[in-house]
């Protein structure tokens, strides 16, 4: 199977279910911690640059990585947009910075992982989690479950349960 990238997964299922966010972001945010330990920042986390395929997730190379070493801001914005597009991909759409926390706690998304999430959201920087925590985060929320559902090539109609438990 080729590589396809989270967009088009999420172009065709209407939000991700809590386990397929952990099977499919803790794996990415260990790589980026990985990544910040290491000095190196990715700097373009968008739905775009996250590819699934039978080897499973990685992100696409950012050249923009490559120009300089990542400081506490470039890590904490890494971060950031992680948490937005697991956000987005537990809710079904792009978060918008009001009420998004509601609506995901109203669909089953666990709170804890919600509150986490809302932090990495944050204006602050510093106060941000790190990528080894949002990971851990993410595995205290809910079980992985297999991401078939996202590498089937049909369409999946009807509302999907959140929890994947």
């Amino acid at each position: 199977m080729n590589e396809i990238s989270l967009s088009e997964v999420l172009s065709r299922i209407d939000r991700l279910r809590c386990g397929e966010a952990v099977a499919l972001f803790a794996p990415l945010a260990d790589e980026l911690a990985d990544a910040h330990e290491l000095g190196a920042a990715h700097r373009a986390i968008n739905a775009h640059s996250i590819r699934l395929g039978d080897d499973g997730v990685s992100f696409v190379p950012s050249p923009r990585a490559r120009k300089r070493p990542a400081g506490v801001r470039a890590r904490a914005e890494d971060v950031g947009d992680l948490a937005g597009v697991i956000a987005g991909a537990l809710l079904g759409r792009e978060v918008d910075p009001d009420g998004w926390a509601d609506r995901a706690v109203a669909l089953g998304v666990p709170t804890d992982l919600v509150t986490v999430l809302a932090t990495a959201l944050s204006g602050r920087a510093a106060q941000r989690p790190t990528a080894y925590e949002l990971a851990a985060a993410l595995r205290a929320a809910c079980d992985p479950v297999p991401l078939d559902r996202l590498l089937s090539p049909a369409r999946t109609e009807g509302p999907s349960p959140v929890s994947g438990r």
